[in-house]
């Protein structure tokens, strides 16, 4: 290249005489298809109808495709096609059935038999019943409140549990009490336990005092959330003259292998209810739960029953509707409200631990 060359200026460009055109438009041009000059495919779904290609394409897949169950039908044998039919539905059969056993097992409805030995289902079943019970049936009696221990509710799940469990048994003797007066030989049975404990003073509480604790207060929370007031007292008061009691000079006193009403219980013409408040507040403000788990496990289960016979329902059908246990408690024994306050507060503030299951058996 020569020098006169590379040092000349470089050409002028003629001035725009109009706006550029291309800027001006209110509508820029579409950049040109690089396919706009190929031929389309009579395949393509573009090529066979203007409208959105994702209808065209499935109507595409659904016309080329052929029928699933029409060419296995004829691939396969008719004896072949009928054992994979019947191998489906066994396997559907066998999921539902996993499914319901999986659900039912999270929806478990505890019975009797599950939560009780059989011995124990069988006596509850009987107390339950229409057949009215003598309360100095030794056999009866040794089965259901001595053989064996009720379990104890340390958990909502275990709370939750009993309630399932009794509670058929709770509305068939509800039913059948006010006939057969066996609830109330359950509480005679318990007030004469109570009374034993208070004479002798054991050491670790006898399993048949604390199993007709347990079993009042399981029946009794029942009664005080599905009953009226006119109702629990129809169940807890027998007027003390339709229990029969048979008079037996060898059992006056409480004899603990024949399970036998105490003599003083049968001479008590309070009402029930009112010597069952009694009992429970004195054990209530004398007993000393940390002695051992046995005592523990027995007051626990005392507090329970106070506060079901003292709670009240929270839809009630009259506002006006006494409680029959608060009646008690307020009428006959405000002067133990000191004492019951100082022990709860005592109780309260200690906050002990419970005593190892080790240090006593009920």
């Amino acid at each position: 290249m020569n020098s006169s060359q590379s040092n000349s200026p470089p050409p002028s460009l003629p001035t725009l005489s109009a706006p550029n055109k291309t800027l001006a438009s209110n509508k820029p041009p579409r950049r040109q298809s690089t396919f706009s000059n190929s031929p389309t495919s009579t395949n393509s779904p573009l090529a066979r109808s203007p409208t959105s290609p994702t209808i065209s394409l499935t109507r595409t897949l659904s016309s080329d495709l052929p029928d699933i169950t029409t060419t296995l039908s004829q691939l396969s044998p008719p004896h072949l096609l009928h054992q994979q039919q019947q191998q489906q539905t066994s396997t559907a059969n066998t999921i539902k059935q996993t499914i319901a056993s999986t659900t039912s097992s999270f929806l478990r409805r505890p019975s009797s038999e599950t939560l009780f030995n059989p011995a124990q289902s069988a006596a509850l079943k009987t107390l339950a019943s229409s057949v009215p019970l003598n309360s100095n049936d030794s056999s009866f009696w040794a089965v259901l409140l001595k053989a064996s221990k009720f379990p104890s509710t340390h958990s909502a799940n275990d709370a939750y549990d009993l309630e399932m469990a009794t509670v058929s048994l709770s509305i068939e003797l509800a039913a059948n009490n006010v006939r057969t007066r066996n609830f109330n030989k359950l509480v005679l049975h318990l007030l004469s336990q109570i009374q034993k404990i208070k004479e002798t003073k054991p050491e670790s509480i006898p399993t048949e005092a604390y199993n007709a604790l347990f079993l009042t207060r399981v029946f009794s929370k029942h009664f005080a959330g599905n009953l009226t007031n006119d109702e629990i007292i129809q169940q807890f008061e027998d007027n003390n003259q339709n229990i029969t009691i048979i008079n037996d000079s060898t059992t006056v006193a409480l004899d603990l292998e024949k399970l036998t009403i105490n003599d003083q219980v049968k001479a008590d013409r309070r009402p029930r209810a009112e010597q069952l408040l009694d009992a429970l507040l004195s054990l209530l403000i004398n007993m000393d739960p940390n002695a051992n788990y046995s005592r523990y496990e027995f007051y626990v289960e005392v507090l329970n029953t106070l506060l079901v016979l003292l709670s009240t329902q929270l839809y009630r059908t009259k506002f006006t509707e006494s409680n029959y246990f608060l009646e008690i408690l307020l009428e006959r024994f405000s002067d133990r409200a000191d004492a019951v306050v100082a022990k709860l507060l005592e109780n309260f503030i200690e906050q002990k631990f419970p005593p190892p299951q080790s240090s006593s058996k009920v």
